[in-house]
């Protein structure tokens, strides 16, 4: 399902909290949880909508399934259904470097 990058960035600062720095070709997206490796992803300045293979590429930036990214951005699901789940059940897991 094809998402407005402009939805995708609204709502990820509004409703997750995500701060925006906007610098170079990307908007940078990150999260920062206490105990948690920092969230972190990059929405273009120039396109417009993201197809299935970029949203699925977010999704894997915010530890999450394709249509899990997808509920959260389609407001089915909260900040503490998304925040809960990167801290029990990350897809793909956080790798920690030593």
């Amino acid at each position: 399902m094809p998402l407005d990058a402009r939805t995708i960035e609204r709502q990820l600062v509004s409703k997750f909290d995500f701060d925006l720095d906007v610098s170079g070709s990307h908007r940078v997206l990150t999260l920062r949880l206490p105990g948690m490796p920092l969230v972190r992803t990059f929405i273009s300045h120039d396109r417009r909508e993201y197809g299935n293979g970029l949203v699925s590429k977010v999704a894997k930036q915010l530890h999450v399934r394709k249509r899990f990214f997808e509920q959260m951005i389609g407001c089915t699901r909260s900040r503490e259904d998304y925040y809960s789940k990167i801290q029990t059940d990350p897809d793909p897991p956080f790798r920690f470097c030593s």
